[in-house]
């Protein structure tokens, strides 16, 4: 390698390293004091919890009922009526874009609020 060449590669890898340091000096993980869980009933927001605050909430509709647990900065069903308790094996959300979904009581729990610590996931 030349001399030139050397120089135009450590160029790149400054530039790539310096867009990098920019591009997540803003990021953060989302922690339980500043996410939410948003419960929707039917598609109409009923309740926001903090995440930082334990707690457990009774859920009835004429459809069911779910039994919503919020404790160590995350929530989960820990009980359902319904037939499939889908709900109930999701297990514990705390990410932001969390979600835990009860088709048959139409009840969907999303966590909102702070930052996620990646941008998308595949499976």
């Amino acid at each position: 390698m030349k001399r030139i060449d050397v120089i135009i590669v450590a160029l790149i890898l400054v530039c790539a390293c310096a867009a990098m340091t920019f591009m997540s000096a803003g990021r953060r993980a989302a922690s339980a004091d500043e996410a939410t869980a948003d419960i929707y009933e039917d598609g109409v927001l009923t309740h926001s919890l903090p995440l930082d605050e334990n707690r457990e909430i009774l859920l009835s509709t004429g459809r069911g009922y779910n039994r919503v647990v919020v404790e160590d900065g995350g929530i989960r069903v820990s009980d359902a009526d319904c037939r499939s308790q889908t709900c109930v094996h999701s297990g514990s959300k705390a990410l932001p874009g969390d979600m835990i979904a009860c088709l048959p009581h139409r009840l969907v729990i999303k966590i909102s609020g702070g930052e996620a610590p990646y941008d998308a996931i595949t499976y």
